[in-house]
């Protein structure tokens, strides 16, 4: 019995140190995790939008149209992104040898270009405790395994109609982009990110 009480302390002594360790550690991990932003969207967003255009307009093939003069018209959903996407666009026209012009009279063919799709979409898996509030008290979430998904997604649409006629002359395929930023976290503490953006 002798040689079994001092095991006894030490073990409740050991206990003891572990719980105030992960008492004490745990709030101060918590407080790691702030999002500022003084624009309107991140950095972040912003790069996953504009790599998803990008990979969207490469995908479609305007071989049929290059050397030629065109007007530009481009709708969309996202309407605040429009006088971004059409300038890229004019650029994008240029750069393969389509020269855009604001007179239709001397065009060979309108450019209608629909932005069907502009958005980030975010998930998240979590294994632990969400953040929450007790009685008042923040309390930090505890990730054994979080993994939080951001996706850009581009899809664009694009006819050439006749200048005059206003007949379809050609349908290009579809352009569809996409780009990814993930986040990753295990045991509270060990961090990293897989994504294909050019950070």
């Amino acid at each position: 019995m002798m040689i079994q009480e001092p095991k006894r302390c030490l073990a409740v002594k050991t206990l003891s140190v572990i719980v105030m360790v992960v008492l004490f550690v745990i709030p101060m991990m918590g407080c790691s995790s702030v999002r500022m932003t003084m624009t309107p969207r991140s950095m972040l967003e912003e790069k996953l939008l504009f790599h998803g255009l990008e990979r969207a307009l490469a995908g479609i093939d305007i071989e049929s149209i290059k050397g030629k003069r065109v007007t530009l018209e481009t709708v969309g959903l996202t309407r605040d992104d429009l006088p971004f996407v059409e300038s890229y666009m004019r650029l994008w026209l240029l750069k393969n040898d389509v020269r855009v012009v604001q007179d239709p009279a001397e065009s060979d063919l309108n450019l209608k270009v629909l932005l069907t799709v502009l958005a980030v979409d975010q998930s998240e898996t979590l294994f632990g405790t969400p953040q929450m509030t007790v009685i008042g008290v923040p309390i930090p979430a505890v990730a054994i395994y979080r993994n939080v998904r951001n996706r850009g997604h581009t899809e664009i649409l694009m006819y050439a109609l006749d200048r005059n006629s206003e007949t379809l002359v050609q349908e290009f395929n579809r352009g569809s982009g996409e780009s990814r930023y993930d986040r990753y976290t295990i045991l509270f503490v060990i961090n990293w990110t897989s994504t294909d953006l050019d950070m």
